[in-house]
């Protein structure tokens, strides 16, 4: 973490007597970052090499890297390059990947409706075609979708046709009892995909009804794909 282009060492340096940046103060200033377009008027004098690497670390262990690159890029000319050019490298391949994953999604959404197995898609693929007004900022881990309890078995029978494996051995009802979705189904070649049937675990002692969210839902349009 903290190079630029791979291999390539930062070499940007600032006065020895400015206090380096501890970790709480590096995540603060990368809150405020995130938070707001303006870019602080003594930022480019205020971090070394080292700080950098602190702030860069801490922004790709939270996933946020990509966005971060959108709020600094406009000010370009006023940062360490080496630092442009590794959260550009992060912000590409990012894009690059989510392309991947709305593919992946289009790919199970046929799927499940030759099944005529009625789902929503939650969470990160529903942020980044809702909130996110570029898609490249968001870092999405897996597809998550949600059924109805009483279509887990054609859910899952779907995505074993579709390539897809569960690592758990455990009957689908052993599964509802414990947990809110089903073990992930991986392939080699795609994310992985968790299929809930609800948004909170059974266990829990106020639930969320998924009826609501059946009655709620609306069509949304991401690249092509309606969802």
């Amino acid at each position: 973490m903290g190079t630029g282009r791979r291999g390539q060492s930062m070499t940007t340096t600032r006065p020895a007597s400015f206090p380096r940046f501890d970790p709480n103060e590096s995540f603060s200033l990368l809150v405020d970052l995130l938070r707001s377009p303006r870019l602080p008027p003594q930022l480019p004098h205020r971090l070394n090499s080292d700080s950098w690497n602190l702030l860069l670390s801490q922004a790709r262990s939270h996933y946020v890297s990509p966005f971060l690159y959108t709020r600094l890029r406009n000010w370009k000319d006023r940062l360490p390059p080496p630092v442009v050019e590794s959260l550009r490298d992060d912000y590409r391949a990012n894009g690059f990947r989510n392309l991947k994953l709305t593919a992946q999604l289009s790919e199970l959404a046929q799927g499940l409706r030759r099944a005529e197995v009625p789902f929503l898609v939650l969470k990160g693929m529903h942020l980044v075609a809702e909130v996110y007004a570029d898609p490249s900022t968001r870092f999405l881990a897996d597809i998550d979708l949600l059924v109805s309890k009483s279509d887990l078995g054609r859910a899952s029978e779907t995505l074993r046709h579709l390539g897809y494996v569960s690592d758990s051995s455990l009957p689908i009802a052993a599964e509802t009892r414990v947990r809110h979705h089903l073990s992930p189904f991986v392939r080699s070649d795609r994310a992985a995909v968790d299929v809930h049937w609800s948004i909170t675990l059974p266990e829990r002692r106020h639930s969320t009804p998924s009826t609501g969210l059946w009655e709620r839902c609306r069509t949304v349009e991401h690249r092509a794909l309606s969802f």
